[in-house]
C-alpha cells in the first residue's frame, strides 16, 4: 500500500503521522494529527467520505 501510519514523538508529545507516496521516490506527503484533534478530523473525514460519489450509484 502507498500509505504508512506511525506514532511519532518529537519532544512535544506523541502524534500520529500519515504518509503517502505519490509516485516518484521521495515524493511523499504527510499529515500530522494530535490525539485531541482526532475526533474532529474523523468526523470531517467520515462526512466527506459519505458525500463521495460511489461507483455503485
Amino acid at each position: 500500500m502507498a500509505t504508512k501510519i506511525e506514532i511519532v514523538d518529537e519532544a512535544a508529545g506523541e502524534f500520529v503521522e500519515v504518509k503517502q507516496c505519490r509516485g516518484q521516490p521521495g515524493d511523499t506527503g504527510s499529515v500530522l494529527i494530535a490525539p485531541d484533534e482526532w475526533p474532529a478530523v474523523r468526523k470531517a473525514i467520515d462526512k466527506m467520505i459519505g458525500e463521495c460519489r460511489s461507483e455503485e450509484k
